[in-house]
């Protein structure tokens, strides 16, 4: 791995961005820095540059988001913050440009794949390690939830849980190929189980069990059922591991308030569920009100504050309540103009990426999660994640173009033949 590192500086440099999609608040760092890069892309090669197929797909897609985020500015009730927003998505499509500079060839690529696999185990022990000994590697303190007491933060930030989840796909990948020769690595999945429960986030936690259903069935799909039954084997006793730290004491009081939802009236349903009900009934409210291009992106927060900040026993948030629901959000935030393009980001993306080489499950599972319409921890405008998104799509189609995957080159011209499952590793 060192030896290849030294001789691809190229695959030195792919190793540190994804370190920053994952550690700390450096993700939007870095996306700005690769925007800075795509400018120099551009400024070198000119128009020349959009005569790649990969680019102008990268390009379409990106239009998905970028465009209805104009849209809403136009009746934004936070036009400074729609706009900030909208600057940020400006950044990941001229990132773009950068990240398919920065070619790796196909071997190059699989030493990624498992650095990156075993950035994410560390990143799990470092929080397992954190909440029972008080600190984490780097000396980072557990988080104490004013509800419900300690709260995994690892060396990743407040939001470890979500982070944790978008990049858990990249451990599935490094079990899936390497596990054959060095068995233990299946302990990595209750591993990450059990960080993603102690991160306290009751969202991430059913966001992951369906990253690892999404990445069963294409392997499946793959023809590789071996594999898959492993991984359905190994993910039951995941939740067995789970269960036992729960039961130990570890978020119980989280797993059992949820559990009230069951047969409780309104106002327990409501405090199972941290009062989402209530922030989903403002979002939809507002989106009745603003059908077609929405509130304004990142606006809800301040368009809802008169209504949310009146609630009774909802926890004061002086910068503002999202929806809670990234559909939901995108609906409010963007309109029904949103919502197309959301769709058509789905659809593209199967398009260009489902059924493809076996070999880039991971990171098209790590965009799909990042985007998951039910996810509802994290907004999915945030820094955080959208940063992670655009990131984690640069990479999807760096691999595309050094595995060679035709369709992932032209949009919708590929036969059938050609968007085969290439041969797993």
């Amino acid at each position: 791995m060192l030896a290849a590192v030294k001789k691809s500086p190229v695959l030195a440099g792919w190793m540190i961005l994804f370190s920053g999609f994952a550690i700390g608040a450096i993700n939007q760092q870095a996306m700005w820095l690769m925007a800075i890069a795509g400018i120099g892309v551009l400024l070198n090669r000119k128009l020349a540059v959009f005569q790649q197929p990969d680019i102008r797909v990268f390009l379409a897609l990106w239009a998905c988001w970028f465009l209805p985020a104009v849209i809403s500015c136009f009746d934004s009730g936070a036009v400074e913050r729609s706009l900030t927003a909208i600057i940020r998505y400006l950044s990941y499509g001229i990132a773009g440009f950068a990240f398919l500079a920065l070619a790796l060839k196909a071997f190059e690529i699989d030493r990624l794949l498992v650095f990156a696999g075993g950035l994410i185990c560390f990143l799990a022990l470092d929080g397992i390690a954190q909440f029972y000994l008080g600190f984490s590697v780097f000396g980072e303190r557990v988080y104490d939830d004013v509800r419900y007491g300690p709260r995994v933060t690892g060396s990743v930030g407040i939001d470890y849980g979500p982070v944790m989840v978008v990049l858990s796909p990249f451990v599935f990948e490094m079990i899936r190929r390497h596990a054959s020769q060095y068995r233990w690595l299946w302990s990595a999945l209750p591993l990450i189980s059990v960080a993603v429960v102690l991160s306290g986030s009751r969202a991430s936690t059913l966001l992951f069990a369906v990253g690892l259903i999404l990445f069963c069935g294409m392997t499946l799909r793959a023809g590789d059922r071996d594999t898959t039954l492993r991984f359905l084997l190994v993910g039951a006793l995941s939740v067995v591991a789970i269960g036992v730290v729960v039961l130990s004491g570890a978020g119980a009081n989280q797993w059992s308030d949820a559990l009230s939802i069951i047969g409780g009236d309104a106002a327990t349903v409501e405090n199972a569920l941290a009062f989402r009900p209530i922030i989903w009934a403002e979002a939809v409210a507002q989106f009745l009100s603003h059908p077609v291009n929405g509130v304004g992106i990142k606006a809800f927060q301040v368009v809802s504050q008169d209504v949310l900040f009146a609630v009774e026993g909802l926890p004061e948030k002086p910068q503002g309540w999202m929806p809670h629901l990234a559909i939901l959000e995108i609906a409010v935030d963007t309109g029904v103009i949103g919502l197309f393009g959301y769709v058509v980001f789905i659809v593209l993306l199967f398009k260009s990426f489902c059924g493809t080489d076996a070999r880039m499950i991971a990171p098209f599972i790590a965009v799909l999660l990042s985007v998951f319409p039910l996810a509802s921890t994290l907004s999915v405008f945030s820094m955080r994640i959208a940063g992670l998104t655009w990131g984690l799509l640069g990479l999807l189609f760096v691999m595309a173009r050094g595995y060679e995957v035709p369709s992932s080159r032209e949009l919708g011209t590929s036969n059938a033949g050609e968007r085969a499952m290439g041969a797993a590793n």
